[in-house]
């Protein structure tokens, strides 16, 4: 897609709104990119359009508050702004950054990202300098120096803001510059030295009682409450507020002062405001709409507040088995409220059945996946409240044929496991074992190390894993010694590093025997069938169709003809072999119009043609006896 150029983009845009209607995930993603390339070549004006719809169609299918929906409401400002429309990109800005802070908070980094441009193409152009200074002001008090994220983020700021100053040559009229981040830090630790010792032993005593266990429900539930039902925002604060306490006074029988103040600071409700709302009134007006958004946001609430009715019985301290009977009482009173159209499915699992919506086949893959997610998922949840549960283990193996999808899963695995807390960097590494075997003494040892310890946190994919049985009689192989620092670290790092083993199946097979602990740390084995010839002649149609092109019928007829004897062969590439005969067809097509130049058509450079079809030996079948 990134290869494309506009007449291309414009074409496959066309080519898919007819195939597969305007609210498909490949529609929307190809009209992002043929905006964004009107764009990098300054064509505002032409961008502007397209940005408009993909905010009604994301707004429709997605809703409001998806951050792809605001990304496309940030960029359509851009635009505006410069197209010279300011004004109109300084409404459109505002309210964007206004659904940003109410539903990921004021220091989400697109948040402050969305603000930072604000800033620089529309506040610079419309206001005075003095109010230019204070918004940079604002904006620097509002990151947080806590997170490496916003610490780069706040150095970007900070030297557009200083950029600004030395333009105007306002720098000595500023009173009070921003202190640095090693400044804001020396302050934090001063002040933290400062407190008594009783004060501190005090809070750390509330802090390890109350929020040791982190409860789901927060405001931004009422948010998206307010977002799908409209009213009064403050009326669903309290309706879910009520809720919760209601909860707790069921389950537990009080509210602990504890529990009340973080519920007043969560909400901005207090106990003496009037009750304008029924018992779980939220939830019955949700499943009464009855679209897709309302009932995914029904779930969730419900799913929070069971959550919650734990974290009552954690701050109480009452032992949990004599209340689970209660908290099980609730959950089908909720599931009753529900009915029969339950979807609990999280914002991460939505993410995560939207990535394989651009991945033909795989749907076993996919279905073994998330049913060891979800275990994970629940061992968290179990630790979390307390109950006995083994430890996660985030390790697995990838067992099939290459071209099969296994690098592309890796990634949206960590990516969930990112979304869903079970690791703190959604980073990916990627190697093999060349990358970790060095030709000096002790270079293996020390290149296994370094590079275990920069994939940590996140996920390191391991490709080609079974080469690491490489022992020399009784002598162990680079390969071998590597691999027994990477066991090691699989142990001590389990619940910051997840690794990824990768290759064909039997040979994986046998790798996990190389070493009685991998077995014991391996969460589970996941297996990559091949593709089936109608998955591969549709993956053969979307590599041409990302290239600009297509095929005509008898293309399409000779290219299932090289490719079905090929699926037979042991070390058949899948969709890289299919993507290799793609682009072999296009450079093929190129050779036939080349006596043309360019007076060959647009028609002619998209269509191949069956010439254009390159052959294959065909495997030979393996013969037995004399004949």
């Amino acid at each position: 897609m990134e290869d494309l150029d506009i007449s291309e983009l414009s074409a496959l845009l066309a080519e898919q709104t007819q195939r597969l209607g305007p609210d498909h995930v490949d529609v929307l993603s190809t009209r992002h990119f043929l905006a964004r390339r009107f764009a990098e070549r300054s064509a505002y004006a032409q961008a502007v359009p397209l940005f408009e719809q993909l905010v009604i169609d994301r707004t429709r299918v997605i809703g409001e508050r998806h951050r792809d929906t605001l990304a496309s409401h940030h960029n359509l400002a851009l635009c505006l702004a410069r197209c010279g429309e300011v004004k109109k990109s300084k409404a459109i800005f505002k309210e964007v950054i206004r659904l940003l802070e109410e539903t990921y908070g004021t220091d989400d980094d697109d948040t402050v990202r969305t603000h930072q441009w604000y800033l620089n193409d529309v506040v610079s152009e419309l206001e005075s300098h003095e109010t230019i200074i204070k918004e940079y002001e604002l904006l620097l008090a509002k990151i947080s120096s806590a997170s490496k994220k916003r610490v780069s983020r706040n150095r970007e700021i900070r030297q557009q803001y200083e950029d600004f100053l030395e333009k105007i040559g306002a720098r000595t009229k500023v009173t009070n510059p921003m202190p640095s981040f090693e400044e804001k830090l020396i302050e934090v630790i001063s002040e933290q030295k400062r407190k008594s010792k009783a004060e501190t032993a005090k809070e750390e005593k509330r802090e390890s009682k109350s929020f040791k266990y982190k409860p789901k429900l927060g405001a931004w539930h009422s948010k998206l409450a307010f977002h799908e039902l409209d009213g009064e925002l403050h009326d669903w604060q309290k309706a879910i507020f009520f809720d919760a306490q209601d909860i707790s006074l069921i389950i537990v029988g009080q509210i602990e002062d504890v529990l009340a103040v973080f519920l007043k600071e969560r909400f901005q409700c207090d106990q003496d405001e009037q009750k304008t709302l029924s018992q779980f009134e939220v939830l019955k007006k949700l499943v009464e709409k009855g679209t897709g958004s309302a009932l995914r946001l029904a779930g969730q609430i419900a799913v929070a507040y069971i959550d919650f009715a734990y974290f009552s019985v954690h701050v109480s301290g009452i032992d949990l088995e004599v209340s689970q009977p209660k908290i099980d009482q609730l959950r089908l009173q909720l599931r009753e409220l529900l009915g029969t159209n339950v979807d609990t499915t999280s914002d991460a699992e939505f993410e995560f059945e939207k990535s394989f919506q651009e991945i033909i086949g795989l749907d076993s893959v996919k279905r073994d996946l998330m049913g060891f997610i979800r275990v994970l998922t629940e061992n968290k949840r179990q630790l979390a409240r307390g109950s006995k549960s083994e430890p996660p283990r985030l390790h697995l193996v990838f067992a099939g044929s290459p071209g099969t999808g296994k690098t592309t899963v890796a990634r949206i695995y960590g990516r969930l496991l990112f979304q869903l807390g079970l690791l703190e960097s959604d980073k990916f590494t990627e190697i093999d074992k060349s990358k970790l075997v060095s030709t000096f003494t002790g270079g293996t040892e020390l290149e296994t190390k370094r590079i275990l310890k920069e994939a940590n946190p996140g996920v390191l994919f391991i490709d080609e894993a079974y080469s690491f049985n490489d022992n020399y009689g009784d002598s162990k192989g680079p390969g071998q010694r590597a691999l027994e620092i990477i066991i090691k670290y699989m142990e001590d790092y389990r619940a910051s590093l997840a690794i990824i083993f990768a290759g064909y199946s039997k040979e994986m097979s046998e790798f996990v025997k190389l070493n009685p602990g991998i077995p014991s740390r391996i969460g589970a084995t996941i297996h990559f069938p091949n593709y089936s010839l109608e998955e591969l002649m549709e993956i053969a149609r979307r590599a041409a169709l990302k290239r600009g092109l297509k095929f005509e019928d008898l293309a399409l007829q000779k290219l299932q003809g090289v490719v079905e004897p090929l699926i037979s062969k042991e070390d058949f590439g899948n969709a890289r072999e299919i993507e290799s005969l793609v682009e072999e067809s296009q450079r093929n097509l190129l050779n036939r119009l080349a006596p043309f130049d360019d007076l060959a058509t647009t028609d002619e450079r998209r269509l191949i043609l069956e010439s254009d079809i390159p052959l294959r030996e065909k495997p030979i079948a393996r013969r037995f006896g004399f004949n």
